[in-house]
């Protein structure tokens, strides 16, 4: 086969993926390649970028992120120095008694949770109408710390009046920044402001992983 046979011969998907995939040490992916596979249509080229880096960088809808969620929210919980007390799922009994729960708290269904996550946290953000990679992070703030504490994270990373409400001029503000960056900044005022709290000693090294793993994502 001629050197023009080689460079002209059709190169797969899985090829292609596989030249892309980052270094086990380095975890970097050298876009500047994919010029070696021209022609690819830009589509073509961000689908196969998509794959290789996670669905998760285009999309996330409320399915995902509760999914997620589950992730840094285990069962049940009552820790002495848990200001929330007894919590099922990462759900409250405070906020369970609110939405109606009346059972014991160890016994609070994963759907029960799901449908007053996607209520009172989701969609008192507005998570829908925030950049794919900022939903999470906010929303995992807001369960975390309360609805108006993320929104109030998110007001502080692309400011605007901080007042926990988003309004239209958040979501223009929002708009303005590039998605991965601005995931990041929320996760820098988070990260600065729980380190100040009381009980830091007691949960900052659970706290500090679950902003870890959701900068790795972002």
């Amino acid at each position: 086969m001629t050197d023009d046979e080689l460079d002209n011969k059709p190169v797969t998907d899985e090829e292609f993926a596989e030249f892309m995939r980052p270094k086990p040490d380095t975890h970097e992916i050298d876009e500047n390649k994919v010029q070696f596979f021209l022609p690819l249509t830009q589509d073509e080229l961000d689908d196969l970028l998509f794959e290789i880096c996670g669905e998760e960088r285009r999309t996330m809808d409320f399915n995902q992120a509760f999914t997620k969620l589950l992730k840094h929210e285990g069962g049940f919980s009552n820790h002495a120095d848990d200001t929330g007390g007894a919590t099922m799922w990462g759900v409250t009994e405070a906020v369970a008694r609110a939405n109606g729960y009346v059972g014991e708290m160890r016994h609070l269904t994963q759907d029960f949770a799901k449908g007053l996550y996607k209520a009172a946290y989701w969609d008192a953000c507005r998570c829908d109408e925030l950049p794919a990679a900022v939903r999470f992070v906010v929303f995992d703030a807001a369960v975390n710390s309360g609805v108006g504490r993320s929104i109030r994270w998110l007001q502080q990373a692309v400011g605007v009046k901080v007042d926990g409400a988003i309004g239209p001029m958040t979501l223009k503000a929002v708009a303005s920044f590039e998605q991965n960056a601005l995931a990041s900044r929320i996760s820098g005022v988070r990260l600065k402001f729980m380190t100040d709290l009381p009980n830091w000693d007691s949960f900052g090294k659970g706290w500090a992983r679950r902003i870890a793993s959701n900068l790795e994502g972002a």
